[in-house]
């Protein structure tokens, strides 16, 4: 109903996996949680799929990127499984 819940619910789509695959499973219902109107709910569920899992893994990767600096040798030995450990959190 307002722009900071948009914003809200946006950026918890770009964190939270799981409410994206619901997003495209479930359509608006998947936004239940959040106050937004009927256009604002038939904006976020038009959002192109692919494009939004883009912008997800962009945020990711700067988040990791940030995280990881102080730390390459840590990054090193963790690899390719950084990414997974990551996204429990």
């Amino acid at each position: 109903m307002s722009l900071a819940e948009m914003q809200r619910c946006f950026a918890q789509l770009l964190i939270d996996r799981q409410l994206r695959a619901n997003l495209h499973l479930r359509g608006a219902e998947a936004l239940g949680g959040f106050d937004l109107t009927d256009r604002e709910r038939k904006s976020l569920t038009e959002l192109d799929r692919r494009q939004l899992e883009v912008a997800a893994g962009v945020w990711e990767h700067g988040r990791l990127s940030t995280a990881a600096s102080p730390f390459p040798l840590t990054m090193r030995a963790l690899s390719g499984r950084i990414s997974s450990l990551a996204s429990d959190f």
